[in-house]
């Protein structure tokens, strides 16, 4: 008998016969978030997409093992600044292999991005240095995700997502 609480949580699927005949809406709805997301986010930060591009990739990098434990501790959920160790520096190469950047574009951008001091420099490589704490950019983070919220009902409202309930231990397991 199993004698952990448990709590419903709700979970947001796509699969294929939700899609069935609903592509061009789905298409839709995807490309204008990412319209959106782009123009506020450069808006934010001044940079074009390129830039925007080589900016996220390095923000997701420098933080993606972190943020891929099992267990996350809560300094990483909020708005604390985090020490350097928890940023791993990301090489010019990786760069352009995760974005398909040319190298030299990505050198000199790179090189832009730490002179305007959204990311710094690292004998490793670059990483990005807690850009939580830029509230022109913590405002445009807001405004994506209310999008994304506005969007996820859009196809929920349509039938291309369906909600399930799914009981989940208290303790996460």
């Amino acid at each position: 008998m199993n004698s952990e609480p448990t709590v419903n949580t709700s979970r947001v699927r796509m699969t294929p016969e939700t899609l069935d005949g609903k592509h061009r809406l789905a298409a839709f709805h995807a490309g204008n978030h990412f319209i959106i997301e782009s123009r506020l986010l450069s808006d934010a930060t001044g940079l074009d997409p390129v830039m925007l591009l080589i900016l996220s990739t390095i923000a997701v990098g420098s933080v993606q093992r972190t943020m891929r434990a099992g267990s996350l501790e809560d300094r990483f959920k909020g708005m604390e600044p985090l020490s350097v160790a928890d940023f791993r520096p990301m090489s010019r190469r990786l760069i352009a292999q995760a974005t398909g950047l040319p190298r030299e574009t990505v050198r000199r951008r790179v090189a832009q991005l730490v002179e305007m001091g959204f990311i710094e420099e690292d004998g490793r490589g670059v990483r990005s240095n807690n850009l939580v704490s830029n509230p022109r950019l913590m405002g445009a983070l807001e405004q994506v995700l209310k999008h994304q919220v506005l969007i996820t009902n859009a196809l929920i409202a349509e039938g291309v997502f369906r909600v399930e309930q799914s009981p989940t231990s208290c303790f996460g397991k």
